[in-house]
């Protein structure tokens, strides 16, 4: 008899949280289900921890690769191997909930869904209030809405500008067996990069006819900072295989598009080519120390045309210039938007149509126009501060003037008291000394 689930876990290199993940599997208040587990060439005791944990159990097949091919050819060989009605991936350095399946079961059997979005427990692996406070923000991002969408409803939901936009994220779905086999056996046999998941969940979209979102239903235990998520300084490197790699995913989305010969397909993918630019952006200004951002945009360069450079540098500098707007204080010659902004001069914008930069021009204009009135502001109030300091000084002359004018009436210049004043002063003057 076939199993009811089927769970994909894919693993490298996460010696440390494997165990962790299978665990949960194991602990399932259901107990139906199988599980692949794809070791993608792992370096480090991946494996050996998970022939230790899967030792004996039936419903657990390895694979095993010989060579690192990225998550998105692990996930799809474990997909084309599993034989269960619903299918959940997992990323190895995450788990599930205890009651996962027993909260999934009744509304997938009782239902038709080509998939189910379930909710998250996001755990962070950092201790300060920033990182409790951005898990929150990330929790609450990914839990949202209870809602039935169905046919071209479905893509833009995930690839579209839109308010509640929900996230492309397949680490948290239920689907069902037969569509995401057929769907991962029509994506690309080729290795793609950190935002596989994009490309997976855009042709899985595109071809669902109904799909349910229950955010109350926390199925997936995502521990934020645990593989490429979270805050943390990466190196430039690091942001070099993002780049590089968003830009060979957005091909394949766009070739995927191209097949499909409809214009909502067409523009989800124009609109996820303009989010990967946004990401990347927000990863060059985040994950970069500044040292070391001069020679990120040089590396961009050279995987992306002039244009896409200037809008992913271009996100960062209008958030920092819109900022400074509302500033009342004048910023130094090294802010971030004047280091940036030489960034794109330099750079960027002699390999591109200059009219294509105006609404960076126009920002400059307008922080430059603040930052002169700032200062307009800055010596009209040292004047006023100046003009009421000579005011101070000159009144403090007046008093001292009318004292002496007093003086001079009571104890008249010549007169005995005003000898024997004098006399007192020099002696006290002299004893001073």
């Amino acid at each position: 008899m076939l199993p009811l689930f089927s769970f994909v876990v894919i693993a490298y290199n996460v010696e440390r949280y494997i165990g962790r993940c299978l665990q949960s599997i194991k602990a399932q208040t259901v107990q139906d289900f199988e599980v692949i587990v794809v070791n993608d060439a792992s370096r480090d005791g991946t494996l050996s921890v998970i022939q230790q944990e899967v030792k004996g159990d039936s419903r657990f097949r390895v694979v095993s690769k010989s060579q690192n091919e990225g998550a998105h050819l692990a996930r799809r060989a474990g997909a084309l191997s599993s034989i269960g009605r619903y299918v959940i991936f997992v990323d190895g350095d995450d788990a599930v909930t205890r009651n996962c399946l027993e909260l999934l079961q009744p509304v997938l059997t009782n239902n038709s869904y080509d998939f189910l979005r379930f909710g998250r427990n996001v755990i962070p692996l950092g201790t300060s209030e920033s990182d409790i406070v951005f898990s929150y923000a990330n929790e609450e991002m990914f839990n949202q809405g209870d809602c039935v969408l169905s046919g071209s409803e479905i893509l833009p939901s995930m690839f579209s500008q839109r308010d509640h936009r929900y996230t492309w994220s397949i680490i948290d779905c239920a689907f069902n067996g037969e569509f995401v086999r057929q769907g991962f056996q029509e994506m690309t046999d080729y290795p793609l990069g950190r935002m596989q998941d994009s490309y997976e969940m855009f042709v899985l979209c595109s071809k669902a006819q109904t799909m349910r979102m229950i955010p109350d239903i926390r199925g997936l235990k995502y521990y934020l900072g645990a593989g490429v998520s979270g805050r943390s300084k990466e190196s430039v490197d690091k942001f070099n295989y993002l780049q590089q790699s968003a830009r060979q995913d957005i091909e394949y989305v766009a070739s995927y598009a191209r097949t499909c010969d409809d214009s909502t397909t067409d523009d989800c993918a124009s609109w996820l080519k303009q989010e990967y630019l946004r990401i990347i952006g927000n990863e060059w200004v985040t994950r970069l120390s500044p040292d070391v951002q001069t020679e990120a945009v040089i590396r961009l360069m050279l995987t992306w045309p002039a244009e896409d450079v200037y809008s992913i540098v271009l996100g960062p500098i209008m958030a920092r210039g819109q900022w400074l707007l509302t500033q009342d204080s004048i910023p130094v010659d090294d802010d971030e938007f004047y280091r940036w902004g030489r960034l794109l001069d330099d750079r960027v914008l002699p390999k591109m149509d200059s009219s294509a930069a105006l609404a960076y021009r126009e920002l400059c204009s307008k922080v430059d126009s603040h930052v002169v009135a700032l200062k307009q502001k800055r010596e009209e109030r040292q004047r006023e501060e100046a003009r009421q300091k000579e005011l101070l000084e000159a009144q403090k002359r007046a008093e001292r003037s009318a004292l002496a004018r007093c003086a001079d009436t009571v104890i008249p210049e010549g007169s005995l008291p005003r000898d024997v004043i004098r006399l007192v002063r020099m002696h006290l003057h002299n004893k001073g000394k």
